[in-house]
């Protein structure tokens, strides 16, 4: 998931006939294919070419490849001379390749990095090389005197091994790693020793030498494997979307120097009059000849939204028209291209807004019961597909232990917490308050200590707020901005992984939304109901709750009330209290023991039960002098029981307190002298003077007066003084 501003941010996409046509169009309008005017044509030689042979292999993998001058890293061909006017003049049309490499016999081969000039098809996935790729240079200590392969070692001890790639290496020994890119418009930064000291980045923009290319003097490059390209590991890509920050001031300065103040405006459609562009191709051809870029992308993204186009295939339409154009691609170029989703989002939101044409009631259809598909429940009574669910609780109790817990049940298949998953389900976690290692070590600690193994954890995915924010929604001055190619990215992500339950904790990290503005965060919760139904996954939202609540109950949840009537199930926590302590016979610290229900439950009765846990401590042995000694403790939720009254108690037990009750008279008062507890206490053989043995006798007189076994009846004392005293009830 991209670590960057929600609109920036492009998302997959799917083209109806509609997009057929606009696609069509499109490469109609880059002529990617169509040999320059004038040039002539050049026939293949018979002798040895590896340089051609090369750069057509690799366009074959769907890579594009551009004729390298020996002894630099730039082309022989320039965008604007050259056909679809890409970057680096790059193609990976066969006859184009051919006739650069006999117009340049002495050239070596470069590789675009990053998401590749032109990725549309006519059935709306990547072409070949999905999205692109980059490449991650390890430089060496004799050829940079910098050690970057022991820098990127250190980053792997720090977050996980690497995996086996395709990879090259240098003249100079520098190793070439190469990934595939994470996806459409997620930006992979160009760096130079940001990652780490001598580790370089080529991503959107640049390029990178491949074998067997030549560096005068010294020697070739090669590859070390010709394996599959392989997608980097989340840690790699949360690392190389951090921009760089040579990069944020080159950004400010194209923004603060060049843009005017057409650019402020309220993102609406141009007017399609006689004196603007009127159709589609013409808006194309402004576009590429650079002519009120900012006038002809508002008009062309307002028609391709209305068309009924995803905002995220829109984006990525007009950033190839925009790669096409022969405007010189300076910083206002840039400024133009950046600005391109927020066109995009407001043209989206503006037909957002357009009245329905009609509303047609629709005849309630008769469904035999049997044929209604039942819900499908994934955890317990609480989780299901297709639906939003919350826990609440306050602070610093244990919730997140708790979601850990149950997400680790849920990915093993076993029931750690005593419920049994459906099935083995993948889990996606999203910490978006905790450090990385912080949320890890209590992964691990839960998983230590139910004895989890490796394999038991395979349905796991762990994302950390502070490296990767999750926002999906936030305020301007229109109201509520839902961010939809966040949310695409987001619903892309789940359907590509096959996850079955989402869990976002906090909540409130997901949004800037004023929370006391009901209908805003109803559309935020609206939201993400709309990606549990898209993606056929259960949404769990983690929420926190007003401060003051003494017995936190579903309305207790912190923002306006629309919470809690958003989502279908609200799991309520609280922390055990006192006088629970004292009745459960509790001896210990009570604050280590909560109990959770459903307070709200849209779909089925409410349970009048409480589910108990327990934290207990748990120590990774991860400290400075090995396993042989402590290192961290951390907290643990375990199920614990409640203990109920009558446990272990039989007939002939209540038979015994029965005789000693009707030897005597005994008050209900549990401070009066003849107390009816001590008479239990006597017939059971338990000393009260044991705080647990009382809370038992408490236990047993509440429940035998509830169940009638024992009454209460009003008498004198001897005093002549109205009081309650207890009697077994067939002495009535």
């Amino acid at each position: 998931m991209p670590n960057h501003h929600p609109s920036s941010t492009v998302i997959d996409f799917n083209f109806a006939k509609r997009q057929d046509q606009i696609a069509d169009l499109m490469t109609s309008a880059l002529a990617n294919a169509a040999p320059e005017v004038g040039e002539p044509e050049f026939t293949a030689s018979s002798k040895p070419q590896p340089m051609l042979e090369a750069a057509l292999a690799y366009a074959a993998m769907g890579w594009w490849v551009f004729p390298v001058p020996p002894g630099t890293k730039k082309s022989y061909k320039s965008a604007r001379h050259s056909p679809g006017k890409t970057n680096w003049g790059a193609t990976f049309n066969p006859k184009l390749i051919r006739r650069d490499f006999a117009k340049w016999p002495d050239a070596n081969v470069g590789i675009v990095t990053g998401q590749t000039p032109f990725q549309l098809q006519r059935d709306g996935e990547p072409s070949g090389g999905d999205w692109g790729i980059f490449v991650v240079e390890a430089d060496t200590a004799e050829g940079h005197n910098v050690d970057g392969i022991a820098s990127l070692r250190e980053l792997e001890a720090k977050h996980g091994p690497l995996p086996e790639t395709r990879t090259a290496i240098s003249p100079s020994g520098s190793v070439h790693r190469y990934y595939k890119h994470p996806g459409a418009g997620i930006k992979v930064w160009n760096s130079e020793s940001f990652l780490a000291p001598g580790v370089d980045v080529r991503g959107d923009g640049g390029m990178v030498l491949a074998p067997p290319s030549i560096k005068p003097g010294i020697g070739t490059y090669r590859w070390l494997n010709e394996g599959e390209v392989a997608e980097a590991p989340a840690w790699l890509l949360a690392a190389v979307q951090l921009r760089p920050a040579e990069e944020k001031k080159k950004e400010k300065q194209a923004s603060d120097d060049l843009y005017d103040n057409q650019d402020d405006v309220q993102v609406t459609a141009a007017p399609d009059d006689d004196n603007t562009a009127t159709d589609w191709q013409s808006l194309f051809d402004r576009i590429r000849d650079g002519h009120k870029l900012h006038d002809s992308l508002l008009s062309l993204a307002a028609k391709l939204i209305t068309s009924g186009m995803a905002a995220g295939a829109a984006v990525n339409l007009l950033r190839a028209a925009m790669n096409g154009s022969s405007a010189p691609h300076d910083a206002r170029w840039q400024a133009r291209y950046d600005d391109i989703p927020r066109l995009v989002n407001g043209a989206e939101q503006k037909t957002d807004q357009q009245p329905v044409a009609s509303i047609i009631a629709e005849p309630y259809i008769w469904t035999e019961p049997q044929d209604i598909p039942p819900r499908d429940w994934l955890y317990g009574n609480r989780l299901i597909r297709k639906f939003v669910t919350a826990t609440i609780a306050p602070g610093a109790l244990g919730k997140s232990t708790l979601e850990i817990t149950e997400a680790l049940a849920m990915v093993s298949g076993k029931a750690l917490l005593g419920v049994q998953p459906s099935e083995l389900l993948r889990v996606w976690l999203w910490n978006l308050e905790d450090p990385r290692a912080e949320t890890v070590r209590r992964v691990q600690a839960t998983a230590k200590h139910y004895r989890l193994k490796r394999d038991d954890l395979d349905g796991l995915f762990l994302n950390c707020g502070r490296e990767q924010p999750l926002v999906i929604a936030e305020t301007n001055r229109h109201g509520v901005l839902i961010c939809r190619p966040i949310v695409e990215t987001l619903i892309a992500q789940i359907r590509q992984h096959k996850i079955d339950v989402a869990i976002v904790d906090p909540f409130i990290s997901s949004h800037r939304i004023p929370e006391n503005d009901n209908n805003a965060i109803d559309a935020v919760i609206k939201e993400w109901g709309r990606v549990a139904d898209a993606t056929n996954c259960g949404i769990e939202l983690v929420h926190h709750v007003r401060k003051g609540e003494q017995e936190v109950k579903a309305e207790s949840a912190r923002g306006g009330g629309s919470f809690g009537d958003g989502c279908r199930m609200v799991r309520v926590v609280n922390r055990m209290t006192k006088d629970e302590a004292t009745t459960a016979g509790v001896t210990d610290n009570h604050r280590l023991y909560f109990r959770a229900y459903v307070d709200k439950n849209n779909l089925a009765p409410p349970a009048d039960v409480s589910d108990w846990f327990k934290l207990i401590s748990v120590d990774l042995h991860n400290g400075p002098l090995g396993p042989t000694l402590p290192g961290d403790s951390v907290g643990v939720v375990t199920a614990w029981t409640y203990p109920k009254a009558l446990d272990g108690m039989t007939g002939a037990d209540f038979d015994k307190v029965s005789a000693v009750i009707r030897s005597g008279e005994w008050r209900k008062d549990s401070q009066a002298a003849n107390w009816v507890g001590y008479a239990i206490g006597k017939a059971l053989g338990l000393d009260l003077i044991n705080p647990a043995a009382k809370a038992k006798v408490r236990r047993l007189l509440k429940t035998w007066l509830g169940t009638g076994s024992l009454v209460v009846v009003k008498r004198l004392d001897p005093f002549r003084k109205p009081k309650d005293f207890v009697e077994v009830a067939d002495d009535e």
